[in-house]
């Protein structure tokens, strides 16, 4: 009967909302009626008491319980604008929030500058590897001979290349240059050391080491720019104070920053002209975003009086409440770890809340069990709260994904929009951007068009 109710009521709710929503809801109050009745009732008289009502009784709470979740289900999905608004961080004006978002504002732009600083850094440390590659000795080219002893010039940059290899690449970016041109005007001096094989392993061995370090180099920097372009975006001004915002808000200003179009603009004529794969695949990435805001929310709300009504009000005893407090310790440190804390440090901090608890436990009169349930508790939320953390590090990811193919809806498919309007396709980037800001401003408020661009198709009868 469970089962023919629960999906009479599913069948309202498509596969994402019934991912996103409904049964994170369901999930969520189960646990909640759970643990409000084993913190007033020992289970198994509550079983009994469930026994002994009417099958009637049974049937209608049930049917209850799940018209209770499918309502709440509707109006959090009709509700997901404003909590899309809370994870982005537009929290209000009230004092506090807004003195709380200065602060994570301020640690976003902290990091954001970080990153260009260490851009900037590599990009001149990339000029400088260049330089020592292109520096190099090459069959054919004119360069300036080394004016001296030849022979023991060579054996001191044979040295030089051999200590550079063991330097990291900053550090061998300032004085690779010097070493090639060293090399290359060894090479110009037409001497006979020069005809050694063992030349031509030196030439080869600077090159490879050059190389390798101009290559680790521009990854170590490409792998900088891609987190300023997915993280954040483009003027530090609009960064706001959470992860998930900056993401969504850098993948809102691509197509502004690369075609000149306005996305909001767009966005809403361009939906409808996605084709079917593209478009399932852009609603699983934000189903799976809203998965992850659902729990992450959820778990606060809901499993944080859960944990401290399951420590003050649950009938357990001393013992029972240390191996709950273990558990706990067990969630906490491979979450640590996965929030990529060290172990070094996710273990002794787990240990440090657990093992006074555990203690305590073993010698706990009966008139400090409520001490114990209080620092039991604290122990709980603290791994609900990891947990918590947890599932919001994958919704960063989920919005990563999400981002990625918002961007890719309008890289891919932005001219569909330009043909149902029945406009020429431009011939460059340049004619694109000044008609997609004509299609934008007409669109948006009503402007006459002013780009030569601007043009309509010849109507073919």
């Amino acid at each position: 009967m469970f089962a023919t109710v629960l999906k009479e009521i599913t069948g309202y709710f498509d596969r994402r909302a019934l991912l996103s929503s409904f049964l994170p809801t369901l999930v969520a109050a189960g646990v909640l009626v759970v643990a409000v009745v084993w913190s007033a009732l020992d289970p198994r008289v509550a079983v009994r008491l469930w026994d002994a009502l009417p099958g009637v009784v049974q049937a209608l709470l049930i049917v209850g319980f799940l018209v209770v979740v499918a309502l709440w289900s509707f109006a959090l999905v009709n509700l997901r604008p404003v909590a899309d608004q809370v994870f982005q961080g537009r929290w209000g004006e009230s004092a506090p929030l807004t003195a709380l978002a200065r602060v994570r504002t301020a640690r976003h732009r902290d990091a954001r500058a970080r990153d260009l600083r260490a851009d900037e850094r590599l990009e001149l440390h990339e000029a400088a590897l260049l330089q020592a590659v292109e520096s190099l000795p090459r069959p054919g080219e004119p360069g300036e001979p080394f004016d001296g002893d030849s022979a023991a010039e060579l054996e001191a940059v044979e040295r030089a290349w051999a200590d550079a290899a063991a330097l990291p690449s900053e550090r061998a970016s300032a004085i690779l240059p010097g070493l090639s041109a060293r090399l290359a005007a060894l090479a110009a001096t037409g001497a006979p050391e020069l005809d050694d094989p063992r030349f031509a392993r030196l030439v080869a061995t600077a090159t490879r080491l050059a190389g390798r370090f101009l290559q680790d180099v521009r990854s170590r920097r490409a792998a900088v720019q891609q987190r300023l372009f997915v993280l954040y975006p483009d003027d530090p001004v609009d960064v706001v104070p959470t992860a998930i915002g900056n993401i969504l808000l850098a993948a809102e200003q691509h197509p502004r920053l690369r075609y000149g179009l306005d996305p909001v603009v767009i966005w809403s004529r361009l939906q409808p002209l996605l084709p079917d794969p593209f478009a399932a695949a852009l609603k699983d990435a934000k189903a799976s975003l809203d998965l992850m805001l659902t729990l992450t929310a959820y778990l606060i709300a809901v499993g944080i009086p859960v944990a401290v009504l399951a420590a003050v009000s649950a009938p357990l005893g001393p013992g029972a409440l240390a191996w709950s407090c273990l558990a706990a310790v067990l969630v906490i440190i491979p979450a640590l770890v996965r929030l990529r804390r060290p172990l070094v440090v996710a273990a002794p901090a787990a240990a440090l809340l657990s093992l006074p608890v555990v203690l305590f436990s073993l010698t706990t009169p009966p008139a400090l069990v409520p001490v114990l349930r209080s620092c039991v508790g604290v122990v709980l939320v603290a791994a609900v709260l990891v947990l918590a953390m947890v599932v919001h590090a994958g919704a960063k990811e989920a919005a990563l994904a999400f981002s990625d193919q918002f961007k890719s809806a309008f890289d891919l498919h932005r001219r569909l929009v330009l043909h149902e309007l029945g406009l020429e396709p431009p011939a460059n980037l340049a004619a694109e951007q000044a008609l997609w800001l004509d299609v934008c401003q007409f669109l948006y408020r009503g402007d006459p068009p002013v780009s030569p661009e601007f043009r309509y198709r010849p109507h073919v009868t």
